[in-house]
């Protein structure tokens, strides 16, 4: 069991209910509130605390990790209509639930797609927000697809991994076998492939980023293959910084100091006096 693995933290016994689905969520840390939100096919623990950010941003804040709707220790339920707007929507019902009228919020690949929906959809209920890993996922594109391409492509990966003949080949393919159990440990894949059928209801469309009022902060590492898709914010997205980790890629990012140290730095430059 994940659990047995150490993988959850001690306060992992606190959840609510979203609209019929629970949602699982920690708190660490005091001061002004930040909300977390992890990417796909991930949770709360594998995207923010393994990786230390959790950490570093609850010597100055209150910290708030959730498991995503169909991820983790949330419900998962199998109907696509229970994604889309409702994963942003589970965001706001959190901050009711904790009675916090404003936070910030930090979200990473798929959670940055919802965290730029909700800067959009909500932006009085956010003093500033940060879509890490993450770029300008457009509606009306081949985006509103990405993550059944992603499902996809880690289907036809699997099924053709075969027993390498050299030991740099083994090494690979065992470390994707226990990429792959761990993912189906945390998840279910009728879930993940309602949360991908859902997706296209959080791709912007250019008229609500040029409508954006919170001051948003995209970060990624230089070795990003969302790097383009960030950029193209730029000249289009209001109150826009954009910050590239070098020589980051995807997926070990966030581990990165630098990247908690910007995430911080953010944070504080947008918290009102008190």
């Amino acid at each position: 069991m994940i659990a047995a693995a150490g993988l959850l933290p001690r306060a992992y016994a606190d959840r609510f209910d979203s609209n019929g689905v629970p949602i699982h969520y920690t708190v660490d840390g005091e001061g002004p509130p930040v909300v977390l939100v992890h990417g796909f096919a991930v949770n709360s623990v594998l995207n923010w605390r393994l990786m230390g950010v959790i950490d570093a941003l609850a010597k100055g804040f209150q910290v708030i990790a959730m498991d995503c709707r169909g991820h983790g220790l949330s419900g998962k339920p199998h109907a696509p209509d229970q994604y889309g707007v409702e994963m942003a929507e589970d965001v706001v019902r959190l901050m009711d639930h904790l009675q916090i009228e404003k936070a910030h919020l930090a979200g990473y690949s798929m959670g940055g797609a919802i965290a730029l929906t909700l800067a959009v959809t909500h932006p009085k209920r956010f003093w500033s927000v940060a879509g890490c890993g993450s770029g300008w996922y457009r509606a009306g594109t081949r985006d509103t697809n990405i993550v059944l391409r992603a499902i996809r492509a880690k289907e036809a990966a699997r099924k053709k991994r075969s027993l390498a003949q050299s030991a740099e080949g083994i090494r690979r393919m065992f470390s994707a076998d226990i990429t792959d159990l761990l993912e189906q440990a945390i998840n279910d894949h009728e879930a993940l492939k309602a949360v991908g059928e859902g997706f296209h209801e959080l791709c912007m469309t250019e008229a609500a980023v040029r409508a954006n009022t919170v001051p948003y902060l995209c970060i990624l590492g230089s070795l990003d293959g969302r790097m383009a898709s960030a950029q193209s914010l730029e000249g289009v997205m209001p109150r826009l910084e954009l910050v590239v980790i070098p020589n980051g890629t995807h997926d070990r990012t966030p581990g990165d100091p630098r990247f908690s140290a910007a995430l911080n730095r953010f944070f504080e430059r947008h918290t009102p006096a008190s």
